[in-house]
């Protein structure tokens, strides 16, 4: 009894514990001490949970399929230095990694190309590092490019990816490939001996096979990465390139056993693989057929939820840098749409207008919910709501040009030039109202203030922008252009929202509740909050046009 209420009271380990009491104890040995504390249960101290601090666990943010960390490490082979690209999703713990003797970015632009076709699942998201093969963030500003983005980036926006970064100096943000790195190098590298690369990717490819479609792992509830990937499928196939049963592996052996088979055996087996190349033609056929397939208003009012794309704009749509929130008069709207008809709006994806048409046709959102301009050759695989706002244009000359001041009109004359937005409503405008102009385009995608370079250099004669656009540059440039219809701009119908096409019943949808929105004067309610009428922005119905 002694020794086990020493044992509780001073919560000595056992050597300590011999050493106090042997002097007192004469036939004390640390094997009798030892086997009175463990008959007792005190072999082992309790755990003191009182004493400890409680650690506060943070949980991972909830993320669908397809949000993928990617990083790069160096391995060795023989004398020979070799740079490993790795990415995992950290849903399904997916992994794509290749092997290459120098990390660049066209590399890395190459690795994301391939990793997006070799996935099932879209990739929405990209974690990285800081490193100049993602990202010019570490450049200093004088060594920056500012009339180009990012070849990684850019093919990020290209499949409308959102590329993350990680802060600076904080390698255990990206934790979830950084501990995939260490795995592969456990199961390769530190363990192996490998005299070249090729022999490297051999025995890494065998090894990510195992991974990908064996092995359990606990996180996914002891499910294989590729088990996880068709659980996922049968619940949310719309978050999918292609059916991942097609990444299947196994051996094909027709080849082989089509070679065993005689002249007459080869014949007859030739004729049933053809009449079965025309039964699975014609049930994929069917399978394809446009009935069978669910419409977005289908999935709207089965969730209740639409999933909007969205662009960021003043006024329209803008997100508080801190908190993440988002306001502006689109948001509200859309928020009050949703309120009406008892649908939640989740703003899913953040979008380039360049690439609107293409996010609707890969079902990345079920609608774009921000104001556009209507264009004929842009909206042929989209349709549109009703306008419920219009936008204001203002025509920009020289300062000291005063040619036009009168009457715009004399622009319509072979002899000037106007400055465009190829397919844009500008370039729609000039052909509408000034067809006989000739014309100076920029593409989409350049900088709108080449449009005013334009002008101010003498290249053209005049350019359409946006009135707030316009007062801007004006401040900047000192006064060096002017706007020769400051109080009689041309409007146009805008806050036009995008739809996928043949969605006819989500439209009708839209267009009730905005004209609802229109004549219970909501939409008009909302513009003292955002001082519309200091941007560029009116409420439908008031339509002074220049001719």
């Amino acid at each position: 009894q002694v020794i086990c209420e020493f044992r509780r009271v001073t919560k000595l380990s056992i050597d300590d514990i011999f050493v106090s009491l042997r002097d007192r104890i004469p036939r004390l040995t640390r094997s009798n001490l030892h086997r009175c504390l463990h008959r007792h249960g005190l072999s082992r101290l309790p755990d003191d949970d009182a004493a400890r601090p409680e650690k506060s666990k943070k949980k991972f943010k909830d993320y669908e399929i397809g949000y993928v960390h990617i990083d790069i490490t160096e391995v060795r082979v023989e004398a020979r230095k070799l740079y490993m690209f790795v990415g995992i999703c950290r849903v399904c713990k997916f992994a794509y990694v290749e092997l290459h003797d120098r990390m660049t970015t066209e590399i890395a632009v190459q690795f994301l190309r391939n990793m997006i076709d070799e996935c099932p699942f879209k990739i929405h998201t990209i974690l990285t590092d800081n490193g100049i093969q993602f990202t010019y963030e570490l450049l200093a500003d004088h060594l920056r490019p500012r009339d180009r983005m990012h070849a990684f980036d850019a093919l990020c926006a290209q499949h409308h990816i959102d590329h993350r970064l990680t802060k600076f100096r904080h390698p255990w943000t990206n934790g979830q490939v950084e501990v995939m790195n260490r795995i592969i190098k456990n199961h390769t590298t530190k363990n192996y001996y490998y005299e070249t690369a090729e022999a490297l990717k051999k025995h890494l490819m065998a090894f990510l096979m195992v991974y990908n479609y064996q092995r359990p792992l606990r996180a996914l509830k002891f499910l294989s990465p590729y088990d996880k990937i068709i659980d996922i499928w049968n619940k949310k196939p719309y978050l999918f390139r292609i059916n991942p049963y097609h990444k299947t592996t196994g051996l094909n052996m027709y080849g082989v056993f089509r070679s065993a088979l005689n002249s007459n055996q080869q014949q007859t087996l030739g004729i049933k693989m053809k009449t079965f190349k025309v039964i699975l033609f014609s049930v994929l056929l069917a399978l394809s057929f446009p009935a069978f397939a669910e419409s977005v208003y289908d999935r709207v009012t089965e969730t209740k939820t639409i999933r909007c794309g969205y662009e960021l704009s003043p006024h329209s749509l803008m997100k508080d840098s801190n908190t993440g929130k988002l306001s502006g008069f689109t948001y509200d709207i859309f928020e009050k749409i949703g309120e009406l008809n008892g649908i939640k709006i989740e703003w899913s994806e953040k979008v380039d207008y360049s690439n609107i048409s293409q996010g609707l046709i890969d079902n990345h959102y079920d609608m774009f919910c921000g104001p556009v301009w209507p264009f004929p050759n842009k909206d042929e695989q989209k349709i549109l709501t009703i306008p419920s706002l219009k936008n204001m244009l203002a025509i920009l000359v020289r300062a000291d040009d005063m040619r036009f001041d009168k009457d715009p009109r004399i622009l319509n004359n072979p002899k000037y030039r106007l400055s465009v937005l190829k397919d844009d409503i500008t370039d729609s405008i000039a052909n509408r109202d000034f067809p006989k102009a000739k014309r100076l385009s920029i593409s989409q995608g350049d900088d709108l203030k080449l449009l005013l370079i334009n002008v101010q250099s003498g290249k053209s004669d005049a350019a359409f922008v946006e009135k707030k656009f316009a007062e801007n540059y004006i401040h900047m440039s000192s006064g060096k252009l002017k706007n020769i219809i400051p109080h009689n701009a041309i409007y146009f119908n805008t806050s036009l929202y995008d739809l996928p096409e043949n969605e006819e019943k989500l439209k009708n949808m839209i267009d009730s509740t905005l004209q609802l929105l229109i004549k219970d004067g909501y939409i008009e309610k909302i513009i003292p909050e955002y001082r519309i009428k200091e941007s560029n922005f009116y409420v439908n119905g008031y339509t002074p046009i220049i001719r």
